[in-house]
């Protein structure tokens, strides 16, 4: 399977999660559920759980399933919460409160 481009995934979470593009630029995508930051490589994984890592409420980090281990090792003892490509939740999220 060919790799969906960062804008791909981005519109393919949104519309499995009938979200909208975040106008603030904080995350990628809000929806009633929570919010996503999409990492379409395994370069962009760090730099996104960082920036998930101080939001309150339900985060989710929107990857390839292939990228699938090193995700979860950068998402170690945090309560970010990993989607694949189809919108599947391959880790579940943990509500972080203040």
């Amino acid at each position: 399977m060919e790799r969906l481009t960062r804008q791909q995934l981005i519109q393919r979470l949104c519309e499995r999660f009938q979200g909208t593009l975040d106008p603030t630029g904080e995350v990628d995508v809000r929806f009633p559920g929570g919010v996503i930051i999409v990492a379409a490589t395994p370069e962009e994984i760090p730099a996104a759980v960082q920036r998930l890592k101080p939001l309150l409420g339900y985060r989710f980090l929107g990857i390839h399933r292939a990228d699938l281990f090193t995700a979860s090792r950068a998402t170690v003892q945090t309560k970010i919460g990993l989607l694949d490509e189809n919108g599947s939740t391959v880790k579940a999220p943990d509500v972080k409160l203040r």
